[in-house]
């Protein structure tokens, strides 16, 4: 589904873990979207909240992030190493300008010297055993994280060049 939002505006991304238990609110700003899902942006400095809208801290990192739909993934693209990380989660849910993401725990992450690993994974399965996480959310997430792992490896998009285009450009934008 096609979001309406012109560039610049804001999004609030509230970031849960399983199965909807809030753990950081964040204000994006829309970029725009693509064949690969909406793409936000947050500057270094920007605020944080926490579950109680007190303020959390501030981001350390200029980065872009891509949400697609009806995948049990997003990426980030950041200045700072790890330039590419990927979260594995529950297909997010947008509500007019608010996006949720359900973290799932595992991530796969991608290193400048091209080094691609998988992390958390002992923490998934901490989450799996303790919420019993439904096997269909499990199946799709392993199988997710399987996928995106093959991608980044074999150079496929959006992690070759275009993750990093749309933060470039967001980075040039002020």
């Amino acid at each position: 589904m096609r979001q309406s939002f012109h560039e610049g505006d804001l999004v609030e991304v509230q970031s849960l873990k399983w199965p909807k238990r809030l753990t950081g609110i964040a204000q994006t700003r829309y970029l725009g979207q693509d064949e690969h899902g909406v793409w936000l942006g947050v500057r270094r400095g920007d605020s944080f909240w926490l579950p109680d809208r007190s303020v959390g801290g501030t981001m350390v990192q200029t980065f872009v992030k891509l949400m697609p739909a009806d995948s049990y993934w997003t990426a980030l693209f950041q200045d700072i190493e790890p330039y590419l990380d990927i979260d594995i989660s529950y297909p997010v849910s947008w509500t007019g300008t608010t996006v949720q993401e359900v973290d799932l725990e595992l991530d796969v992450l991608r290193y400048s010297d091209g080094c691609v690993v998988v992390r958390d994974q002992e923490d998934f399965a901490k989450l799996v055993a303790d919420q019993s996480v439904p096997r269909e959310v499990v199946a799709n997430a392993e199988s997710a994280c399987a996928m995106v792992l093959e991608l980044i490896q074999n150079d496929a998009e959006p992690f070759r060049t275009i993750g990093l285009g749309w933060l470039a450009k967001w980075a040039n934008s002020f």
